[in-house]
């Protein structure tokens, strides 16, 4: 029993779906067998916030809360099993997304700092989840220490070799602002 679905990631290849809702209970995020309907397995430790699958549709990658701090992994999409693991340098996860064409997986967040910018995009190597880059994303609203970002999406363009990254806030003020920021990728 969901009281409240914010997202529904589907693999490439339709057989898993992971629905991204707060439960009564403490449930984890169920990853669905698409063709049954039924639960495959949970995403519970650490507790998800993004996921993203891999372009082939063979992982799984999460960003979460876990104790002493994020994580992010990579799971066997099929069946849940861990592949590999690493700690992230960020306060909170925003959004996750894989470069369909270059080996490349970005996580953006927040880093937990009184001095801007906040804002963080990660750039990992997909098949060994090192960290190859971290880039400071300016933030110049004038927003006092607590605020957070509404929403952001990691949008990658292959044939441009760019990746946009947007980011929704509210100000003190109460007025809502955007920036688009954008970024070649690694080669």
């Amino acid at each position: 029993e969901g009281s409240a679905v914010y997202d529904v990631v589907i693999s490439p290849r339709g057989d898993r779906a992971v629905v991204a809702a707060r439960f009564r209970g403490g449930m984890g995020m169920p990853v669905l067998d698409v063709a049954t309907g039924r639960i495959a397995y949970e995403l519970s430790d650490p507790f998800p916030s993004r996921t993203v699958f891999s372009a082939d549709g063979d992982t799984l990658f999460v960003a979460g809360n876990a104790a002493g701090g994020y994580l992010l992994l990579a799971l066997r999409a099929a069946d849940g099993q861990p592949l590999r693991s690493v700690a992230l340098p960020l306060l909170e996860t925003s959004a996750i997304a894989v470069d369909p064409s270059r080996p490349w997986l970005y996580v953006a967040g927040m880093v937990g700092s009184f001095e801007e910018p906040h804002g963080r995009l990660l750039v990992f190597d997909r098949d060994s989840l090192a960290l190859r880059a971290m880039v400071a994303v300016p933030d110049s609203v004038d927003l006092p220490w607590g605020w957070g970002a509404h929403g952001v999406r990691i949008v990658p363009s292959p044939p441009e070799q760019r990746l946009y990254v947007v980011w929704t806030y509210s100000s003190r003020d109460a007025t809502d602002r955007a920036f688009l920021t954008r970024f070649r990728t690694p080669p």
